[in-house]
């Protein structure tokens, strides 16, 4: 199952978002933490998160995804695209997830891996999409959810 996720305008007041999905064995829900990385402070340059209030351009800002479970039975097969917002532009090299593998798009319908996520430039020519370009990134798990249990990713974005 391939369930997008709507983003309403990033206008820098952001709160949770709860987005019921349909899972083939159980109902799944994905509930979204949007946080910003605070610069890096105190002796150890310890790096810290907060929920995003607001924030600048350059602001890095963690998209973390919980996928739950609440049904009886194991989600299995559970694939969740969501968007890039056009505001951002994905870090390269941070989505990461607990059984998650992360596929990206520059168009919203195809996706690959970054080393596989290919571009036609005007001139004819392909070349490898850079993570800038991303504008989707889709979320396949391996595995199924168990009942009551939940799954995570996360990935990182720069605001423009």
């Amino acid at each position: 199952m391939i369930v997008p996720l709507r983003w309403a305008a990033l206008a820098f007041t952001v709160s949770l978002i709860l987005q019921p999905i349909a899972a083939a064995a159980g109902p799944v829900s994905v509930r979204t933490e949007v946080l910003r990385l605070l610069p890096a402070s105190g002796p150890a340059g310890e790096q810290r998160l907060e929920p995003l209030e607001t924030a600048l351009p350059g602001d890095q800002v963690v998209y973390r995804y919980h996928f739950d479970n609440a049904g009886t039975k194991p989600a299995e097969n559970v694939v969740v695209t969501t968007p890039i917002p056009e505001q951002t532009h994905y870090v390269e090299g941070t989505a990461l997830g607990s059984d998650a593998t992360a596929f990206f798009s520059v168009d919203g319908t195809s996706f690959a891996r970054p080393d596989a996520l290919w571009i036609t430039q005007a001139n004819g020519k392909r070349r490898l999409a850079r993570p800038e370009e991303y504008t989707h990134v889709r979320w396949r798990l391996a595995g199924a959810i168990p009942p009551e249990s939940t799954r995570r990713a996360q990935l990182m974005v720069t605001l423009r």
